[in-house]
């Protein structure tokens, strides 16, 4: 099991890169009729163009083989070139119901992802297009009882419900007592769900009881009834009120849901009991039932097995959270990576792990750790443009990339991202500040109307940030864009950029032509080869935190002390004020007078300005105001950014 599940893994990152299966790695096959193992398996099949294969895995299903059915849930994968691969399949095997219902299970799969993210008419578009395929094999076979099941669902999401009745009837003509068929049926009823009454649910779910109680297609049905009401108790919270929802109706619930696990163990369940732990604040137990939920036997009575392969990237998922709330990271990180595997594309997902390389990032940034920092931002990107596959319409992603872009210095692919958001949602002021934020450092004059539109939203609503310095920034800084003749000012992009950049060396002009985290990785790089000026740009950014989450006193003097160690002068200045004021390092002040002393043997530009400094106020060490000033007109002459405007507020004698 584990070597084939491994394989497939390895075989579906090697498409992944290469863009194509061609020379990717065979696996050794030892029957080509044997049950695939997992979804990863028959995955990576079908990207390999095996065909004849799943032809042979599958055809026996519509026999009486409702096992083998199973494997269609593998079809809900999100990867773009299954679509291609699938129409392969297809074209090659027009008279095959295996193809077509393949095809169908992956549209609907695309239908569902779009209902959530991109709208309804894309929704019924991609729902088309499954109906088209599921009819087709039906035709070909008319035994298939997932097509009818899948069918009847798509019929309800688009609230059909008398075509959903006539499907329900003709499938249950052509296949009789079809547990996919009730359960789907079931499920619509289910009050939980949104669906019918509770005595119209119960009066179902008795009379499937009656029919086929004790048959172990029909285990679902036992402890349904519980399972639904733990859930409907959960959805009382609102009208409840947090002290009663916490003294009683969780309580209720975990018994409801104990109940039902008693009765029937399935994967929803342990995991809705997860659920209930986890609001309950008791993780180490949530997280033991999402591990039952993956570990319960694949053979598992029919209908609850299909139940747990279609769940697998949620409780994955679910699992992930909890061990990132855990502090189990490099497990959290396993199971965000299993469940984007299982989907790739799922954007609920997508923006989940998003979040956590955020907050890795930013612990990997106050440890200093810039090679984890760097690799986390890149796979929270990676994640959210992701996620625009089928959240493109979603303001609040394009919001959240536009804000990724702004915060690293690219306002560029940050003003594509807020421009979208203003156009979904038009009165969020939320996006017109974040646009008129990215325009402004363009130096673009559209950043006054989007900052006049901005202040009209928010005033409607009553939600104006009269603490976020941007508006004024806008309004000091860009009166060029009212006059007829003033022209805009040069260097833009220096002047809006932060002002420590001008105290960098060596990568400080990468920061003014390149995204951040594109000029930090650099630097990065020169400084690791051994470049004194970027190690001494390096701990100057990560002493001072100049990059949101990354600061680290110890990690930023270690490269200083690097530095300083070649002799880099700016490095022995900078090294040596930590030693006078005990930052990053013990507090040793003739150590520290020694270092900036020697920086300005070197004639320092920041050693001139920081002894100076120290001099002229008298900060830790005796005071002289005299010889303070004349280093800082030393600074000054030396090309220090500081330091002229440092000199000029100074009293005369």
């Amino acid at each position: 099991m584990a070597g084939g599940a491994g394989f497939a893994a390895r075989f579906l990152l090697c498409v992944a890169i290469a863009g194509t299966a061609a020379g990717c790695p065979a696996e050794d096959r030892k029957d080509a009729t044997e049950r695939p193992e997992d979804k990863l398996s028959i995955i990576a099949a079908l990207q390999a163009g095996e065909f004849d294969r799943l032809e042979a895995w599958y055809r026996p299903a519509a026999g009486g083989s409702p096992d083998r059915l199973t494997g269609f849930f593998a079809f809900r994968h999100s990867e773009p070139r299954n679509l291609e691969r699938l129409t392969a399949w297809v074209g090659r095997k027009p008279e095959s119901f295996v193809a077509r219902l393949a095809r169908g299970v992956h549209y609907r799969h695309l239908g569902v992802l779009s209902r959530s993210h991109r709208g309804f008419e894309e929704m019924r578009a991609y729902y088309g297009l499954a109906i088209d395929d599921l009819s087709t094999a039906l035709r070909m076979e008319p035994g298939i009882e997932i097509a009818y099941a899948y069918l009847l669902s798509m019929a309800q999401h688009l609230g059909n419900w008398k075509e959903a009745a006539e499907i329900r009837r003709i499938g249950l003509e052509a296949v009789p007592d079809a547990p996919l068929i009730h359960a789907t049926h079931l499920q619509a009823l289910d009050p939980a769900n949104g669906g019918g009454s509770q005595a119209e649910f119960e009066a179902y779910l008795d009379g499937l009881r009656a029919l086929h109680g004790g048959d172990p297609r029909f285990a679902f049905i036992e402890g349904y009834r519980e399972s639904s009401l733990a859930s409907q108790t959960l959805q009382k919270r609102a009208d409840a009120g947090e002290a009663l929802y916490r003294s009683v109706l969780l309580p209720d619930a975990l018994r409801l849901i104990n109940r039902a696990i008693e009765i029937q163990p399935t994967a929803y369940r342990y995991s809705k009991r997860a659920d209930i732990h986890d609001r309950r604040g008791d993780l180490a137990l949530a997280l033991a039932d999402v591990d039952t939920a993956l570990g319960l036997d694949p053979d598992l009575p029919y209908v609850a097995a299909l139940q747990l392969e279609a769940q697998a990237p949620y409780l994955q998922m679910q699992k992930a959270d909890l061990l990132h709330r855990l502090k189990r990271d490099a497990q959290a990180e396993a199971a965000y990576d299993r469940a984007i595997v299982l989907d790739p594309l799922e954007p609920s997902n997508l923006r989940d792990r998003a979040r956590f390389h955020d907050d890795m990032g930013r612990r990997r940034g106050e440890a200093g750790d810039i090679q984890g920092y760097l690799d986390h931002f890149e796979g929270r990107l990676r994640d959210l443009q992701s996620a625009e596959a089928f959240a493109g319409r979603d303001f609040r992603l394009q919001h959240a990339i536009g804000n990724h872009w702004l915060s690293r210095f690219a306002p560029g692919p940050a003003k594509r991202h807020f421009k979208r958001a203003t156009e979904l949602a038009p009165e969020s002021s939320n996006a017109w500040l974040g646009l008129a934020g990215a325009l402004y450092a363009e130096g673009d004059c559209w950043a006054v109307d989007a900052l006049r539109r901005y202040l009209e939203v928010c005033r409607a609503d009553g939600d104006c940030a009269l603490s976020h310095p941007l508006p004024k920034r806008i309004r000091e800084n860009m009166g060029w864009c009212h006059a007829v003749s003033e022209p805009r000012p040069e260097n833009w992009r220096r002047r809006v950029l932060p002002d420590w950049i001008p105290v960098l060396g060596r990568c400080g002009a990468r920061f003014h032509e390149v995204p951040a985290p594109v000029a930090l990785r650099e630097c990065f790089e020169r400084a690791r080869a051994g470049d004194s000026a970027a190690q001494y740009d390096l701990g100057t950014i990560v002493f001072h935190g100049f990059l949101p989450g990354l600061q680290n006193f110890e990690q930023g003097t270690d490269w200083l002390r690097r530095a300083a160690e070649q002799g880099h002068g700016d490095a022995l200045a900078a090294l040596g004020e930590k030693y006078v004021f005990g930052l990053g390092v013990p507090k040793n002040t003739d150590a520290g007078l020694r270092l900036l002393e020697t920086a300005i043997g070197q004639e320092s530009p920041e050693g001139y300005f920081r002894l100076g400094a120290l001099l002229y106020t008298g900060r830790h060490i005796p005071q002289n105001k005299g010889r303070g000033r004349e280093l800082i007109a030393k600074a000054a002459e030396h090309g220090h950014p500081h330091a002229e405007q440092a000199l000029s507020s100074l009293p005369d004698g």
